[in-house]
């Protein structure tokens, strides 16, 4: 095997990896438009998530859909260690 310097290794890694890092979301747009966009087949979702917090906000979040006027959102509270002595991940799912 050649034995190949640490100046040759990090000139290559150098050249293989930009030094400016990109945190537009140009990319995923690009890689979307790609795919033919298909978030935009997507239902309307509220993500919720975190350690602790996620009842009262879905709580709240319900509240305040119900304010506006929407009587029965159809939100579900699907965080698995959320709700003691669950036995299958149907037991996760409720209205």
């Amino acid at each position: 095997m050649k034995n190949l310097g640490s100046d040759f290794i990090l000139n290559r890694m150098t050249a293989l990896h930009p030094k400016v890092i990109d945190l537009t979301l140009d990319r995923v747009w690009s890689l979307l438009d790609s795919l033919g966009n298909p978030q935009n087949n997507l239902p309307k979702v509220i993500h919720i998530a975190g350690t602790n917090g996620k009842g009262s906000t879905l709580s709240m979040l319900r509240a305040g859909l119900n304010e506006i006027g929407l009587k029965n959102p159809c939100l579900y509270f699907t965080s698995f260690g959320s709700i003691p002595r669950t036995y299958s991940a149907e037991q996760q799912f409720y209205r």
